[in-house]
């Protein structure tokens, strides 16, 4: 045998299997999509999405976790790229989609109690709402717990918007359930600039005025665009830019330039809790 030859992994096609059929068996599952993958072209991949009943409680999602890791432990699926999904279609009244919690392959790990409580939570609180989640990360220096909300086409409606109400609903109780003083510093991907919230609970309200003044900045005839910031309490302590595409002739933003924006974006924009500081301006690699 030539020293380059690779040898394909062992068929476990059938043992893959007999998890699926075991997984679709147990409590608070309504069914799974599974692939199964061991070709050189299609790559070697194990792939399962636990598809949850609505009334799926955190104790059932992590049994079916423990489950896989028991199937795993003696490493028969070690040279397969694999993913563990629990997923809830959802359908608003703008389009139907899927809500969707990643855990990973490895196992439930201690921290994902309380976000996988909060996706739960939301998907039944506001079934407008679909919500990706993910929960604690093993090895990172703080539990991070990163929701994704979208609300469908009026999400920029305007401060008094259905979809804002929703969204300001729906980040109340992240906070309440893992925010800051709960064990997790919260980060929501909205349509526009990345949010995070650090320190103690900010006013949501005011989080929502800046990033709908925040996701303005940028774009069509600016030098750069916003891709974050962070919130410490109520106040703006953090903005992440980024340069427009490379036609535009821009090296990296310039912080001064930066800031003279926030400055005339804010002014006069009705954002609650009175004026925004002079944040750290960071460029985005």
């Amino acid at each position: 045998m030539s020293s380059g030859c690779v040898l394909a992994p062992p068929d476990r096609s059938a043992e893959f299997g007999e998890l699926v059929d075991e997984l679709r068996s147990m409590p608070g599952v309504n069914g799974v999509r599974d692939r199964y993958s061991s070709g050189f072209s299609q790559g070697r991949e194990l792939r399962l999405e636990v598809l949850v009943e609505d009334a799926a409680t955190v104790g059932e999602l992590a049994a079916v976790s423990d489950t896989v890791r028991s199937a795993d432990a003696d490493g028969q699926f070690d040279r397969f790229t694999r993913r563990l999904i629990f997923a809830l279609p959802q359908d608003s009244r703008f389009y139907s989609g899927v809500s969707r919690f990643v855990v990973g392959w490895g196992g439930w790990q201690a921290g994902y109690d309380a976000p996988a409580a909060c996706w739960l939570e939301l998907t039944h609180l506001y079934p407008g709402l679909v919500v990706d989640t993910i929960g604690h990360t093993p090895g990172a220096e703080r539990n991070l717990l990163d929701v994704y909300l979208r609300t469908g086409p009026t999400a920029e409606a305007g401060p008094a918007g259905p979809d804002t109400l929703t969204a300001e609903r729906a980040i109340t109780r992240c906070l309440e359930v893992g925010g800051p003083g709960g064990g997790y510093e919260i980060r929501f991907r909205l349509d526009g600039p990345v949010v995070e919230l650090a320190g103690s609970a900010p006013d949501v309200r005011r989080v929502l005025a800046l990033h709908r003044v925040l996701a303005g900045l940028g774009g069509s005839g600016e030098e750069y665009a916003v891709a974050g910031f962070r919130m410490d309490g109520d106040e703006l302590a953090e903005v992440t830019v980024a340069a427009v595409p490379e036609a535009a002739g821009v090296a990296e933003p310039d912080a001064e330039a930066v800031l003279r924006d926030l400055d005339s974006a804010t002014a006069g924009a009705g954002v609650p809790g009175g004026e925004v500081g002079e944040p750290r301006i960071l460029v985005a690699e």
